[in-house]
């Protein structure tokens, strides 16, 4: 059986870290905060607001003032209510999305109360998928469905039945808060957020521990799942926060260094995800180009799936790697990038290269990534500081001659430009206006923020 991941969470006021680790390695990040109670997995009783036929699908009022969205067709008359399950959390201007089909989450897999089958991870050798499937089939009553995960490998049927057992329990809790519920609204009370990054991780992983570094925050943590968590949940005050904290920092940053040289730069778009391979001091020493080139890729794959499990990056993405002239050499790239994103809990398909010579893949949405939540929006690019040294001169020629003097105050790197490289720009827009121009500094680093006064 392969190592366990263990889980890492650092706990402050409004906020709990959750890094992930496999053999010292960070593999996933999480986020939760008091203040946004989780959609993700949770159920409501909904009640049907609208129809829209063209989509298709219908809008739920799910309480609260908020509304989700559930693709499909066939639905009741509007007014009627229905359970509902989170599945995709909100994202820039869509609602969240939800489902009638409800999964509930165990320790070991997926159990659907009223969607049969039964599968087991294909990432699983084929003896052992055979042994879980023996061990779960007879456990599942009639109607019900079963998906075992990679991280069930070594369970016994024991094991297995115990998990079916408390996920019955919740499905059956759940339609008694139906029953009792007098509107639409959560029907179970959203876990703090502790216990939720614990829920998450869980979900995806079987976990070999859990360390927290703050007291309360674990005693609250065991009160909530300890006695019906397999792994054990452990206070570590001596938990190295700086750690976890390290590990967000390289998360959000754009670029990654590769070991032996080189990077990846990865930008995120509206359209999807762009990764640039750079081969930078790759290319230095006595091996030759193809070949560094052909080892710098082969590495970058590897790092590519790991950033986008780390960073939840998902949605349509295109990898540009080096280019390479040996077909081998880009069936090796792709079989390693392949084989790297296996282990992602999250869908990953890989769809091969395309004529102008990147990797296309798509890895599934369920919740936003790392830089969505940890950083603001960035609707349009900065502007440099020649950009708004030179808007500033445009406005000083088109002020027209008047009397009185003008005042630009500025950032400081665009005051630089005007008194150095475009110092005779400067000057002709002097000129132009006929009237003294002083320059101030502007408090602040905003480098667009500039104001004018006098004109």
């Amino acid at each position: 059986m392969n190592a366990l991941p263990e889980l890492l969470i650092s706990w402050a006021p409004g906020e709990a870290r959750g890094l992930l680790r496999l053999d010292g390695r960070p593999v996933e990040l999480l986020v939760e905060r008091e203040r946004a109670a989780g959609l993700l997995d949770a159920v409501f009783l909904g009640r049907l607001v609208r129809i829209v036929p063209s989509l298709p699908g219908a809008f739920f009022d799910i309480g609260e003032g908020s509304q989700v969205f559930a693709p499909g067709e066939d639905w009741p008359p509007e007014g009627t209510m229905l359970p509902m399950q989170i599945v995709k959390e909100a994202r820039a201007d869509k609602p969240p999305e939800a489902t009638r089909s409800l999964s509930l989450h165990g320790l070991l897999g997926v159990w659907t109360p009223a969607r049969p089958g039964l599968a087991v991870s294909r990432q699983l050798a084929p003896p052992e998928r055979a042994r879980l499937s023996a061990a779960a089939a007879p456990l599942l009553a009639e109607g019900e469905g079963l998906v075992l995960r990679s991280h069930a490998e070594g369970a016994s049927a024991e094991e297995i039945a115990q998990d079916v057992a408390r996920l019955r329990e919740r499905h059956a809790r759940l339609m008694c808060a139906v029953a009792a519920a007098k509107g639409a609204g959560r029907l179970e009370a959203a876990p703090d957020a502790v216990v939720r990054l614990i829920q998450r991780a869980s979900a995806g992983n079987r976990l070999g521990r859990v360390l927290i570094d703050d007291a309360e925050a674990w005693r609250l943590a065991r009160v909530a799942i300890g006695e019906k968590f397999e792994a054990p949940i452990l206070h570590d005050p001596a938990l190295d926060d700086s750690d976890v904290d390290a590990v967000f920092e390289a998360a959000l940053a754009p670029v990654v260094a590769l070991a032996g040289g080189g990077d990846l730069v990865l930008e995120p778009t509206t359209a999807g995800i762009m990764i640039d391979v750079n081969l930078g001091r790759a290319a230095e020493g006595k091996r030759q180009a193809v070949e560094a080139i052909l080892a710098l890729n082969l590495t970058a794959a590897e790092a590519v799936a790991r950033e986008l499990r780390l960073r939840n990056l998902a949605g349509a993405i295109i990898v540009d790697f080096i280019s390479m002239r040996r077909r081998g050499d880009r069936d090796r790239v792709l079989a390693t990038l392949t084989r790297a994103v296996a282990d992602d809990p999250a869908t990953v398909e890989v769809h091969g290269w395309t004529r102008l010579g990147h990797v296309e893949l798509t890895r599934r949405r369920r919740a936003p990534s790392l830089a969505e939540i940890m950083s603001a929006p960035v609707e349009t690019r900065p502007l440099t500081a020649e950009s708004v040294a030179c808007n500033i001169l445009r406005r000083l020629v088109r002020a027209g001659v008047r009397p009185g003097g003008i005042t630009i105050r500025a950032a400081t790197p665009v005051l630089t430009l005007l008194q150095g490289a475009m110092a005779g720009s400067f000057a002709m827009a002097r000129t132009r206006t006929g009237r003294q121009v002083m320059l101030e500094p502007l408090p602040g680093q905003d480098i667009e923020k500039y104001d004018i006064v006098g004109i």
